[in-house]
């Protein structure tokens, strides 16, 4: 299996996907497809991201549809403008014919982290979880829940139809695997691009996420202290050197 660093094309994808089996345990169901759904076909390559804009209400809305066989793989890149910053990523719907799907988020134009699947972990994300029925929980569902409800699917009830309001969680900043690394302590993503990794090698699967926007934290009292500082040395030093020039 290689690098995601490297990878160009559909088989790429397909390669990267078994590196994430050590992250998603998951076990292959029959295949449905709602009429009714008209997700976008994201990008495959992890090189070259789909672009998803942001909306008049602060949003980047992701609608895809991943799955066995056809296209394992989303890859979405973003730019914060400056000013703004992430204050949320939710898991909006799911319907699939498996318990849970894989995402992940990282700096940059491109996807390029790799799965240590010996430790769990994914050096050069900021975040990842499953999303679905298991880890980090939808606030919609589809008809394609699985078929018995177990302790497993932690995100609905017994009855197997309806989700279980104190067990779900559907913000990534906040819901995360025991690898994943922590959003910092500002608990917000700063102006920039990201890119996502979204992922279901086991199962057809139709998902929507948010990433919502707010206005960036204005920077606290220490970081002004520190730049009058600099700025009193910084006189002091040229006040230093005329005085020696002059002399």
């Amino acid at each position: 299996m290689t690098s995601p660093a490297a990878p160009t094309t559909q088989s790429s994808a397909l390669r990267l996907a078994r590196i994430a089996a050590g992250l998603l345990f998951t076990a292959v169901l029959g295949v449905f497809r709602p009429a009714s759904a008209a997700p976008t076909d994201y990008s495959n390559d992890p090189l070259n991201p789909s672009v998803v804009n942001i909306n008049s209400l602060g949003q980047f809305v992701f609608e895809g549809h991943v799955g066995t066989g056809f296209n394992v793989a989303d890859y979405i890149t973003i730019n914060v403008p400056q000013g703004l910053a992430i204050t949320s990523i939710n898991l909006n719907y799911y319907d699939s014919t498996d318990d849970r799907g894989f995402v992940a988020v990282q700096p940059g134009t491109q996807f390029t982290a790799v799965p240590n699947t010996t430790n769990g972990t994914l050096p050069g994300s900021v975040a990842f979880n499953h999303f679905g029925w298991r880890g980090l929980c939808s606030t919609s569902y589809g008809s394609l829940r699985p078929t018995p409800a177990s302790a497993n699917n932690n995100c609905i009830d017994g009855t197997n139809t309806t989700p279980v309001t104190t067990a779900t969680n559907t913000n990534l900043f906040t819901n995360l695997l025991a690898g994943s690394p922590r959003i910092d302590s500002s608990g917000v993503l700063a102006a920039g691009d990201y890119s996502f990794w979204i992922q279901q090698p086991s199962g057809d699967s139709f998902y929507t996420f948010t990433v919502q926007t707010g206005a960036a934290p204005a920077p606290g009292p220490l970081p002004l202290a520190g730049a009058v500082g600099a700025f009193g040395w910084s006189r002091r030093l040229r006040r230093r050197l005329s005085n020696h020039q002059s002399a």
